[in-house]
């Protein structure tokens, strides 16, 4: 049994060409390499079957994320975006793996409203249990970022 992952944090806060650099940003997860380097004709590892992205902001998600990543297998979650303003984390899965179970969940501690994604991955027999969030980033946050890896 194998998982590929990979985590990117997307900047969807900083919305200069917002959505040129989310064009790119899935068509390098899907490449697995960067967008220069699969131009020259490198070589592309197998697609990620789990995607974590921090940073998601609503207009990505149903511009690009939602399009692409919907094309390529995947199973997004959350599905739609949520109905407050601002960024949030977002996984997308596909098979061989399955989405059994998801859920956003609060940090206790964050001045900033910081949430992480816990889900419930299957294939066949075998389960993965995925965490994804962004944690405080200011520099005030110490205390709650430690408090939040803990």
């Amino acid at each position: 049994m194998q998982l590929r992952l990979i985590t990117w944090n997307v900047n969807g806060l900083e919305t200069t060409r917002l959505d040129a650099r989310m064009e790119k940003i899935c068509l390098e997860l899907v490449l697995g390499i960067p967008l220069k380097d699969a131009m020259a004709g490198a070589p592309s590892p197998p697609m990620p079957e789990v995607i974590a992205l921090q940073e998601v902001v609503r207009r990505a998600h149903l511009a690009q994320l939602q399009r692409h990543l919907g094309a390529a297998g995947f199973t997004l979650y959350p599905e739609e975006p949520p109905r407050a303003e601002g960024d949030y984390t977002l996984l997308a899965v596909r098979p061989p793996w399955r989405l059994e179970a998801a859920e956003t969940v609060p940090f206790e501690l964050s001045p900033l409203g910081r949430a992480y994604v816990a889900a419930e991955l299957a294939q066949g027999a075998a389960r993965v249990r995925v965490l994804t969030g962004h944690l405080e980033s200011l520099r005030s946050g110490a205390d709650a970022r430690i408090a939040q890896v803990l």
